[in-house]
């Protein structure tokens, strides 16, 4: 049985004022004179009714929804700090009276037209973008055509982004680690065959690191994995299962090795379980990753960690919807250095050393 829609004169009956009144504090109307008390009846009214305002009617009345949609791919959602981002999106339009879809697009560019199609007869009003999708060039298009603002999280494939500056956060970890373990550092990062390690951020910011080393010696420095497949079934297991093995083999190929930077902490989950079955290298292995994976938090293995607060993300990303043009607004990054502390005698085991990073200014 389909349930009858909650009108707006419902509410009215119910909370003894008129329809147009319902209708400003519900539509958060500036010109609204109803005092506290009659707008929170309203609104508590509304939501123990389940009240859902018409689109279609808004729609057609050529009025606004309020409606963003966040579009993604359904293996993103697989990272722990992007599920932490999506959250403080929805919080954050949720502040500002904005309803919120989420579109899980696919690996089929045609299927996530049809998709972006579906959001704008839906009234969405503004896009966020997590990841670069299937066919996101038309989409990009599409979204222009129906004069959707969008905001992307990629920077090096759209012309409106928001973004974390990973390089610089991981260029500090690495000149952080050098000063006790020098050259006997490894670098562990993933891409495809094809691609030349000059273009994959991490690679860069080792040599950024250490500018008196040549390519080839920061080339016989770095790890290069195979990326983990877009359709993997469990990313964080697929990545902490990488991590393990590229650990074993640095420190079975090489003894000497003191740190390992991984590209991020699920790679660096699997650095700290093979740590776990080795107590001997606890002390002499520093592991580090990037996301700032609340796991690490209560990880037995210390594990130096930096990435972008999601709070901060999502106030960004959500802000800057409103901005005209392109544009490139860089979220400054937050490490944690963490390391075995002897002295400690409480669980965790080691001690931390948050630091906050400035605001970086782009052109």
């Amino acid at each position: 049985m389909v349930s009858k829609r909650v009108s707006l004169k419902t509410i009215a009956d119910i909370t003894g004022v008129s329809v147009p009144t319902v209708s400003q504090i519900l539509n958060n109307r500036t010109v609204n004179y109803s005092s506290e008390a009659t707008r929170r009846k309203v609104l508590e009214t509304a939501r123990e009714l389940h009240y859902r305002p018409s689109f279609a009617y808004r729609l057609m009345q050529g009025k606004k929804t309020n409606t963003a949609a966040v579009l993604a791919g359904e293996s993103l959602f697989q990272e722990e700090y992007l599920k932490r981002l999506f959250m403080e999106l929805t919080a954050c339009f949720e502040r500002k009276k904005w309803a919120v879809y989420t579109g899980i697009l696919t690996p089929n560019a045609e299927e996530n037209l049809e998709i972006v199609r579906d959001m704008h007869l839906r009234g969405v009003e503004k896009v966020i973008l997590i990841g670069t999708p299937v066919g996101w060039r038309e989409i990009i298009a599409k979204l222009d055509e129906y004069d959707i603002p969008y905001v992307g999280m990629e920077q090096n494939d759209y012309s409106r982004v928001v973004h974390g500056e990973s390089a610089v956060a991981v260029e500090k970890i690495i000149r952080r680690f050098r000063e006790k373990a020098g050259r006997r550092l490894k670098l562990v990062c993933t891409c495809n065959p094809d691609v030349d390690p000059d273009d994959l951020s991490r690679f860069r910011a080792l040599r950024a690191a250490c500018p008196e080393l040549t390519r080839e010696e920061c080339l016989r420095m770095t790890l290069i994995l195979p990326n983990i497949p877009s359709d993997c079934a469990d990313y964080r297991a697929a990545a902490s299962a990488a991590g393990y093995e590229a650990t074993k083999k640095i420190l079975t190929e090489e003894p000497e090795t003191e740190a390992i930077v991984f590209l991020n902490d699920d790679f660096a989950l699997g650095g700290g379980y093979y740590l776990m079955e080795h107590p001997e290298l606890q002390d002499k292995v520093r592991i580090a990753g990037y996301n700032n994976n609340v796991v690490l938090e209560s990880f037995p293995v210390p594990v130096t960690t930096a990435g972008p607060s999601p709070a901060l993300w999502a106030e960004e990303l959500v802000d800057s919807l409103g901005i005209e043009g392109d544009f490139e607004n860089i979220v400054p990054p937050v490490l944690y250095f963490r390391e075995r502390d002897p002295e400690k005698k409480e669980y965790p085991f080691w001690k931390q050393e948050k630091e906050e990073m400035k605001r970086i200014e782009t052109d």
